[in-house]
């Protein structure tokens, strides 16, 4: 039965393949053509599976730190030690310094190299022209707020301040502390990370990353679970 149908199928097949070769060749030998390339493309080109490199090549075997100030942040970075007896030590990575002249009021962060990464003055036009007057206590919370922003802008969180107490009760002097602090700049700088060196008593280096809990925190919490199972049913 199979046999007999494809036999008939066969021969109409052929006989239109015929007709239209005898009616429009060009047509016909279009039709034949693409149909052969589309099968042969298709037998001919199998699927190809999407192979993958290995894992050596994908690690980089080299990498460039783009943050100098990346051990800093760690606590790694050495701190100077020494200068105890000058008015401002040197023991910092980076300190804030506030200069008050008879026209502009300029805040700035120096690093212990040397080098002035952020700094906030009245004297920038971008500043200075929302501003009335540049020497009053609205400039000086202003300078504060707009360096508290550009620290964070650069990932500076904390610095060092050696301003003596005199200086800082004064009137727009803690105006900018207050901003900086208000802005999230904390005027304190944690300390370097340590390597233990005695030997009879050896112990391990803190981690930066490690975060010390409270215990207070941990005992009222245990305190909270103990009342939890005495007033909880006992189970039969």
């Amino acid at each position: 039965m199979i046999n007999s149908v494809l036999g008939i199928f066969n021969s109409n097949s052929a006989r239109i393949s015929s007709e239209l070769s005898r009616k429009c060749p060009r047509c016909f030998r279009f039709i034949s053509s693409s149909s052969n390339s589309n099968s042969s493309s298709t037998i001919s080109s199998p699927i190809k599976k999407k192979e993958f490199p290995p894992n050596n090549t994908l690690i980089m075997d080299k990498v460039s730190n783009r943050n100098p100030r990346n051990l800093e942040k760690l606590r790694i970075a050495e701190k100077i030690s020494g200068w105890d007896l000058e008015k401002e030590g040197r023991s910092y990575w980076n300190k804030l310094t506030i200069e008050l002249t008879g026209r502009h009021i300029t805040a700035k962060v120096v690093h212990v190299l040397g080098q002035i990464p952020v700094s906030a003055s009245t004297n920038e036009w971008c500043i200075k022209k929302f501003l009335y007057n540049t020497r009053d206590s609205v400039s000086a919370k202003t300078i504060g707020q707009v360096l508290a922003h550009r620290c964070l802008q650069v990932g500076i969180t904390e610095l060092s301040c050696y301003l003596s107490e005199e200086d800082r009760k004064k009137e727009k002097i803690s105006l900018i502390i207050g901003a900086l602090e208000d802005g999230g700049v904390t005027l304190e700088e944690p300390g370097q990370i340590e390597i233990p060196w005695s030997l009879n008593y050896p112990t391990m280096p803190e981690k930066s990353w490690e975060v010390h809990e409270d215990i207070s925190d941990q005992l009222d919490e245990a305190d909270k679970l103990l009342h939890y199972f005495k007033k909880a049913p006992h189970s039969k």
